[in-house]
């Protein structure tokens, strides 16, 4: 029997990833009142955007920022890294973005909502992304 195979060097793309601009499209964030779910709430998605790299919050709560530029105005969804996953996480990301100030990140996340309320009284879900290992963050 003879068993052959292919090698690949391709870095794995998410060749699905959408914006964050379509991100807030397809949920319908911020025009989603609190006592509803946003659409396609705890579905997991591919998005694309940039980081501005580590900050204490990601250290010790497993939060980085996504923003969908690298100059304002800016789109900004939080990203929550659970348990564990959250110290790789912040490795990774330390180790690809170097000396820049911003670093194209493209993650694969589960979309939840927080609830906002606004000077007006009004209350509206707002999207933020849930992931939990490194293998669902590529550079």
């Amino acid at each position: 029997m003879l068993v052959t195979g292919v090698l690949s060097c391709k870095k794995p793309v998410f060749e699905n990833a959408m914006s964050l601009s379509d991100l807030l499209l397809y949920t319908n964030s911020g025009n989603v009142d609190c006592d509803e779910s946003l659409l396609h709430e705890n579905e997991t998605i591919e998005v694309y955007g940039w980081t501005y790299g580590i900050t204490d919050e990601l250290e010790y709560v497993g939060l980085f920022r996504l923003v969908d530029s690298e100059s304002e105005p800016q789109i900004r969804i939080d990203v929550f890294a659970k348990g564990d996953g959250k110290y790789d996480i912040s490795r990774k990301i330390s180790k690809n973005k170097g000396d820049a100030e911003y670093v194209k990140i493209f993650i694969r996340a589960i979309i939840k909502s927080t609830e906002e309320e606004f000077d007006d009284g009004s209350c509206k879900n707002i999207v933020y992304l849930e992931i939990d290992d490194v293998s669902d963050i590529l550079f």
